[in-house]
């Protein structure tokens, strides 16, 4: 892949850039992850990974491109369970919450009340999640999830880390673990700009 099309830059731009080298070559190899591109459309800018200076990377494109095409994989993945992405996602904070309310669940998530009183209406109407009422303070239910509800999340999390070694193996394994805490950085720094749900 040519610099012009924002793959690997050219000597001059790499001595240029202030990324590390490992994560220089991270973001290189983005653009040419098979997952990307079955997914995302041939545009003219479809490809650009550098500002216009070639100086440093479009950090957040970078970001929405692996969302959206991550996103796409898990939907095709949640789906043969009959589930929804949201569907996983909930039930994935309720395996080391449970058992919690619904207001646990919309803090951890960062999402509103509503939204996640929402989520567990749909995993009880689908039998994947209960609720009871908390014998300690009985205006509060607490919600758990029901034994088909851990054999639906068993099933799709190890397809979901399947997936996930899947678009690692495009990187060195020395890189993977220096991507995923860039990541973990990134994201903790993201919210933290955020306004509180």
């Amino acid at each position: 892949m040519s610099a012009a099309r924002g793959g690997v830059p050219g000597g001059s731009r790499h001595r240029e850039s202030r990324l590390p080298p490992a994560l220089f070559h991270f973001f290189s190899r983005l653009g040419s992850l098979p997952v990307y591109a079955s997914r995302v459309s041939a545009d003219p800018v479809d490809e650009i990974v550098l500002d216009r200076q070639g100086s440093r990377y479009r950090l957040l494109y970078l970001l929405k491109r692996g969302y959206v095409a991550g996103r796409q994989a898990l939907e095709d993945l949640v789906r043969t369970e009959g589930l929804a992405t949201g569907d996983y996602t909930a039930l994935s904070f309720l395996k080391v919450m449970e058992p919690c309310s619904t207001a646990d669940l919309a803090r951890a998530q960062r999402i509103s009340p509503q939204a996640a009183t929402q989520q567990v209406t749909q995993l009880k109407s689908k039998s994947l999640a209960i609720s009871v009422v908390n014998q300690e303070n009985r205006r509060v239910s607490l919600v758990s999830m029901t034994e088909e509800g851990h054999r639906c999340f068993d099933k799709i999390d190890r397809a979901a880390r399947d997936l996930e070694n899947e678009i690692a193996s495009a990187l060195d394994p020395s890189d993977r673990d220096l991507a995923i805490s860039f990541l973990r950085e990134i994201v903790a720094k993201t919210e933290s700009l955020l306004p509180s749900p």
